[in-house]
């Protein structure tokens, strides 16, 4: 039994968002998961980052744990 894939740091420039780019990187990523033999996968994202969790949510990712990134 394989462990979970892992979708990590999916982020496009500003100019690319809207036109569907990310829906086409997550169906491929798990194209490739799925091709590896590998059936279940997870996602990361920030909790402020409603964009990502929309997208994520339309490819049927459901949270687990929820918590905010810090950057400096």
């Amino acid at each position: 039994l394989l462990a979970p894939g892992e979708v990590l740091y999916l982020g496009l420039a500003p100019a690319a968002r809207g036109r569907g780019f990310g829906h086409a990187l997550v169906a491929r990523a798990l194209a490739e998961l799925a091709a590896g033999g590998v059936a279940e996968a997870v996602v990361s994202a920030d909790a402020r980052n409603r964009p990502a969790l929309r997208l994520y949510d339309r490819h049927g990712f459901k949270p687990r744990r929820v918590q905010a990134v810090l950057l400096w």
